[in-house]
């Protein structure tokens, strides 16, 4: 919804500005002809007594030297909305042109039609950049409270502060800072949660509150889910049917890939406790296993048959422990993630580098429980 409120607000500024940039540079250019006509034109027209030069009226030949001078005027400017412009003589009533001026003599008044061609590539740079800059500018000013959210603010202050509902100092006074801290992330069903909460005399954890910090900001969090959350062990879950991964009862999103490879490391820390060495960089490892592991549970093609033809290397393998590694952290923050990421250690014999899950054996599931000799169908 706010995604689609700022696209919709930028498209509207961008055709506000495009419009009112248009409106400006014709106001402009009309301004600056006019000035300079009405300060050169007389001076042609009229001897210095004042009388008409050539003919009474305004003859046929005077008109086609005025219309020469003014057939391909120049535009200048850092962002010019026209490539040129040209100007003629013709009646008030012309109604083939974009824009008319007169220009009134001590003798007579004389219309002009004006026509230019628009730089599009210009205006749409312009609009687009004005039209970005004031979208960044509104987005800065906080999006006013709706009545229910104001409701609910009082009701906060009248009855969930320290000085009132929780005078003991117990969790709850912990969960309404926290809930305070986090502003605009926290929903208005908490602090309705928090109201109905138990009191009990214990104290939440740095630790604790940092995962309840985490469960709050999840989508359609609630605050029994989120307590459930902060006291939940440090499991680390592989649902392989349905490709997710639950840590400390956090869903994280993986994709496919990267799921897998997951999934592999920790099955290998699972096997051997010194985890599984990078093969050497110009010499894959056979990677029909990993393969027979992804295609068993649905992995992607492309990737099951890099496997089978290239083989395992090293640099895939960096870059699924990177895309993990960035994926959790951005969830649950690099503190807590740290435990669920990877140690690595030097191989004594090869040189390499060796990877492993940080997390005990004993706390990593799948879901169907696997052997510990997964890759056997």
């Amino acid at each position: 919804m706010r995604y689609a409120l700022i696209i919709s607000c930028f498209l509207l500024l961008a055709a506000l500005n495009g419009y009112y940039s248009y409106q400006q540079g014709w106001n402009h250019l009309t301004q600056q002809l006019t000035q300079q006509l009405q300060d050169e034109l007389p001076q042609k027209l009229y001897g210095v007594d004042g009388h008409r030069i050539g003919q009474y009226d305004f003859d046929n030949h005077q008109i086609e030297m005025i219309n020469r001078d003014l057939l391909n005027m120049p535009v200048t400017g850092v962002l010019p909305l026209f490539t040129s412009c040209s100007a003629e003589v013709s009646n008030a009533n012309d109604a083939t042109s974009v824009r008319q001026i007169e220009i009134k003599t001590a003798k007579e008044t004389i219309h002009f039609s004006v026509n230019c061609v628009t730089n599009d590539a210009n205006i749409a740079i312009s609009t687009t950049v004005s039209a970005a800059l004031t979208t960044v500018l509104l987005l800065q000013i906080p999006m006013p409270l709706s009545a229910r959210r104001r409701r609910w603010i009082l009701a906060s202050k009248q009855t969930l502060t320290p000085s009132t509902a929780f005078k003991m100092n117990d969790y709850r006074t912990q969960i309404a800072d926290l809930l305070t801290e986090l502003g605009g992330h926290a929903k208005v069903h908490h602090w309705t949660e928090l109201a109905a909460l138990p009191a009990q005399k214990r104290q939440l954890s740095d630790h604790h509150l940092a995962w309840l910090r985490v469960a709050l900001t999840q989508a359609d969090s609630n605050l029994a889910h989120a307590l459930d959350v902060t006291a939940a062990d440090n499991y680390l879950i592989f649902d392989m049917k349905k490709q997710n991964v639950i840590l400390h009862g956090i869903a994280i999103p993986l994709a496919q890939t990267p799921f897998f490879y997951y999934a592999w490391y920790a099955l290998q820390t699972c096997k051997t406790d010194p985890g599984y060495t990078n093969p050497a960089t110009n010499r894959p490892a056979d990677g029909n296993d990993l393969a027979d592991f992804m295609e068993r549970w649905g992995g992607h093609s492309k990737a099951i048959n890099d496997l089978r033809i290239q083989g395992l290397k090293a640099k895939t393998l960096d870059q699924n422990r990177s895309k993990i590694k960035e994926d959790v952290v951005a969830i649950i923050g690099e503190t807590l993630a740290n435990e669920f990421l990877f140690e690595q250690q030097r191989d004594l014999k090869t040189g390499r580098s060796r990877y492993k899950l940080a997390l005990p054996v004993d706390n990593i599931r799948f879901i169907p429980e696997l052997e510990i000799s997964p890759f056997d169908k």
